[in-house]
Formats: C-alpha cells, sequence, structure tokens
C-alpha cells in the first residue's frame, strides 16, 4: 500500500510543526552585552588587564572594569609580590572609579593599597605619589577622618588640646584654673 504524496506532505509538514513549537522554548532572546561577553578576549598580562579596564571604564561599564583591576592588582599580587608598584597603578585607578561612584570606604582601601606601595617605592615629591595622597586624604575628608587626612598630606600628627578646667567660685560662676607655670627655682 503506497501513500499518497498529499498524506506524505501532510506528515512532514506536522512533524515540522511539532518540532519548531518544541523547539521555541529553547531560544532565549541573548542581549547584546551577553554576547559580547563570549567573544571578549581574556587579557594575560598587567598592561592588557589596564587597557581592557580602561576601556570598559570608557564604555560606561564600570562593574566589569572594576572586576578588571582587581584581576590585574591580583595577578600581580600573586605574580610578583604584593609590593610591586603596578599594585598601585590599578589601585588608584580602581580608587577613583570606587570615588566616583561614592563608594568611598572601597576607595579609601584601594587608595591605601596604593599609598603604602608608593611610599615604599617612590620619593615623597614624586607626582603619582602626592597625587595619591590629595587623592586619599580626599577621600578621607568625605569619611569625616580630617586629623588621619591631614596627617596623610603633612606627615604631622594632630595637636590634641585638653580641654580647660574650670571650678565655680564663691559667686556661683564658673572660673577658668591657670596652668601651673614650670619654673625651677635654684
Amino acid at each position: 500500500m503506497r501513500k499518497s504524496p498529499l498524506k506524505k506532505m501532510f506528515m512532514v509538514s506536522s512533524v515540522m510543526l511539532s518540532s519548531l513549537v518544541l523547539l521555541s522554548g529553547c531560544f532565549k532572546q541573548w542581549t547584546m552585552e551577553e554576547v559580547e561577553s563570549w567573544y571578549e578576549k581574556h587579557p594575560e598580562t598587567f598592561t592588557e588587564y589596564m587597557e581592557f579596564a580602561r576601556e570598559k571604564a570608557g564604555a560606561g561599564k564600570i562593574e566589569r572594569a572594576e572586576s578588571l583591576y582587581e584581576e590585574a592588582i591580583s595577578m600581580t599580587d600573586a605574580e610578583f609580590g604584593s609590593d610591586d608598584i603596578r599594585i598601585a597603578t590599578a589601585a588608584t585607578e580602581l580608587g577613583e572609579l570606587q570615588e566616583k561612584q561614592g563608594h568611598y570606604k572601597e576607595a579609601e582601601k584601594s587608595y591605601r593599597r596604593a599609598y603604602d606601595v608608593q611610599k615604599k617605592h617612590l620619593a615623597p615629591n614624586n607626582k603619582d605619589f602626592v597625587k595619591t595622597k590629595k587623592e586619599l586624604a580626599a577621600v578621607l575628608n568625605k569619611l569625616y577622618k580630617k586629623d588621619e587626612a591631614d596627617f596623610i598630606l603633612t606627615g604631622r600628627k594632630p595637636i590634641v588640646v585638653r580641654p580647660v578646667e574650670t571650678t565655680t567660685g564663691d559667686d556661683g560662676q564658673p572660673r577658668r584654673k591657670r596652668p601651673r607655670a614650670n619654673i625651677k627655682l635654684d
């Protein structure tokens, strides 16, 4: 018994239709960012990490830029040690991104990391070191740590002013005690 061409065509079309209905649930609407991430070249050197991070930051992909800076720091730390000067470069740029977003505590940590490394390697008047000190001090001021910010900038510890002792006089009015003079009589 032979199948008629009409029946054969009906069966093929019904199989194709049912396949399309089943497969239609498998197709996802991919975003351009997801597709680009499949083809994104993975950096292998510190320089590539920094270039990619700057590129992502410029394109407004801040989270990806931050992760690239952090990966650059970890890779350099693991390969060359925690005192490598390149860590300061990545940490400073990471701190700048964090500060622009208003994440001052994270920016403080990043700037401190850069400051600690630069302090060991650079002269006190080096332009990069001075810039990092100013950025760290600015973030500390935003976090209400003015004394610490002043210490970072000047290197001098803040002067601690003791409160003046007061007593009450016979009339009930407050009186200040005079400090004793350190006079030696010979």
